[in-house]
């Protein structure tokens, strides 16, 4: 049998913590705190009202810090009206909700909730009043995944979200180890042992753009609100911008305002290392970094410094004072060709555009390896698929221009299908990525950009400053030395066109669409409102 609050108790203890709130002068809306001096002081009201906490402070008081602060009072009362299952009561009720459909047992549906609404609202009621919130595409059904993360304890729902996420397999086991370092001591002080809490949580990630750093930042906030180590799941994203002013005492102000914006959640420092200048006394940067390593000595604050590898491990190198006190150290993969053509067809999706049927996986891997450089992946990651898959569509849009014309009709519906000439015109016409430069940004949204040509086409093959620029390989010559060449389809020859490097735009007669090669999993950083391309 699932467990269940018994809500007269609950509502008693909320009751009663009221009523001790208000003998001893606090009050519940503020963000004061209850200490032994206060129940010294007020004994009496104490043992009347909420005699628990003469037994239970140490287990109430979650950051043992010797205060107990509203949030935690009332939650050791009221914990929540969302219950957190076992995967064996989750699947418990899950195969009853969808023993009407047994072949697709994916997502329930509210006919499903509808058929079996006295059992849920005895067993779950909580799915009832929360299927708004897990309908997140709104098609009035609750998909399994969500489900599971949404009812399951903390490990299912970290579980549940790693794995929708494609690639990255060393950062996951990263996480995962942070999960049960910050979840154990959690317990300890749960029974009342005395764990030693004083620092804040501050963690470092390193990792080339596009490889999700935002995205991994956000899911932090998630878990730590999950495992009620933070009392909200904010996420406050900044960069140097927002932090640094432009005269004396502007920038303090700034980055504390900021600061306290971010109380209770998690403060996210994008491109922190750009908040130090080098070979500059007068930059007000070194204002933002004082301002933060104070907030990084309070207990319960979290920061999250983001950014490049190498230019980070420059930055806690010159800053003594940020290396001493980063807690956590996460160092993100750079995506494989596997994980960037699942992340492209997801691309393709979301533009409402889809992947020929004779186009697999392996057949876009190779392109990606083929018709990018190792340096274009390395510093776009996921957001080469942002170039790609725009480039595709425009490939698309040319070979279904004179198509259109001709029918001269606007019954005609162009086409969404992408072939495999798409896609290899889509990965040639990637912009350049030179030696030293910031790589080109997939979406205008980000805040700050370092001058990258808008190159289409590249040299297959790097050159240094100075030396004879090597004779560009055409596509026809690299696909005769790859298996593209047998197992692409009809979309027109490869070709040499004013100077620029790629394929001829595609099919000239556009097949009916089909079903797409199927990409598992979700890509980093394509999440709504995330900018493809934005680590």
């Amino acid at each position: 049998e699932i467990s269940e609050a018994a809500p007269a108790e609950a509502s008693d203890g909320l009751g009663r913590v009221h009523e001790l709130l208000a003998a001893i002068g606090k009050n519940l809306e503020s963000d004061s705190n209850i200490t032994v001096r206060d129940i010294l002081r007020h004994m009496d009201v104490v043992e009347e009202c909420v005699p628990e906490l003469l037994k239970d402070f140490a287990k109430i008081d979650q950051d043992g810090n010797g205060k107990i602060s509203v949030e935690e009072l009332t939650a050791y009362f009221d914990p929540g009206s969302k219950p957190e299952l076992s995967k064996q009561q989750l699947d418990e009720i899950w195969e009853k909700l969808t023993a009407a459909h047994p072949v697709d047992r994916d997502r329930v549906t509210l006919t499903d909730l509808k058929l079996n609404y006295s059992y849920i609202d005895k067993k779950l009621p909580a799915l009832i009043d929360s299927f708004a919130q897990l309908d997140t595409d709104k098609s009035c059904t609750v998909e399994r995944q969500e489900f599971y993360a949404f009812f399951g304890d903390a490990e299912m729902w970290l579980d549940m979200k790693l794995s929708s996420i494609i690639g990255l397999p060393q950062l996951k086991e990263q996480i995962r180890r942070f999960y049960w370092n910050v979840r154990l001591d959690r317990l300890r002080r749960r029974a009342g042992l005395f764990v030693n809490q004083e620092e804040a949580i501050v963690l470092l990630f390193k990792g080339n753009p596009g490889v999700g750093k935002t995205t991994f930042g956000r899911l932090i906030a998630e878990l730590l609100f999950k495992i009620d180590l933070i009392p909200t799941d904010t996420f406050i994203e900044v960069q140097r911008d927002q932090l640094v002013g432009s005269h004396i005492g502007e920038t303090e102000k700034k980055t504390e305002e900021l600061i306290a914006k971010a109380h209770g959640g998690v403060l996210f420092v994008d491109e922190a290392y750009r908040l130090n200048v080098k070979d500059s006394e007068k930059d007000f940067g070194k204002e933002a970094i004082n301002a933060l390593m104070k907030a990084m000595t309070v207990k319960g604050k979290v920061i999250v410094l983001a950014g490049y590898p190498r230019e980070m491990a420059d930055f806690v190198a010159v800053n003594p004072g940020i290396k001493r006190r980063i807690t956590y150290e996460f160092a993100f993969d750079d995506y494989t060709v596997s994980d960037l053509a699942q992340i492209l067809v997801l691309q393709v999706q979301k533009r409402g555009f889809t992947v020929s049927t004779s186009v697999d996986m392996a057949q876009i891997a190779e392109a990606l390896e083929t018709y990018t450089t190792a340096r274009q992946r390395r510093e776009l990651n996921g957001g080469l698929c942002e170039h790609v898959a725009r480039n595709a569509i425009a490939a698309l849009n040319e070979s279904e221009i004179p198509r259109i014309q001709a029918a001269r009709s606007d019954d005609v519906v162009p086409s969404v299908v992408l072939e495999l000439g798409h896609l290899v015109t889509g990965c040639s016409k990637v912009p350049a990525v030179e030696e030293g430069a910031q790589a080109p940004l997939a979406s205008p949204t980000r805040q700050s950009q370092r001058p990258a040509q808008p190159v289409e086409g590249r040299p297959s093959t790097a050159t240094s400053k100075g030396s004879p620029t090597p004779t560009r390989t055409t596509p026809e010559a690299r696909v005769a030395r790859t298996s593209l060449a047998s197992r692409s389809t009809p979309s027109g020859p490869s070709s040499v066109r004013g100077g620029t490097r790629g394929p001829s735009a595609g099919p000239s007669t556009p097949k009916s669409p089909g079903t797409p090669a199927t990409a598992t999993g979700r890509a980093i950083g394509w999440e709504a409102g995330v900018p493809a391309g934005v680590p």
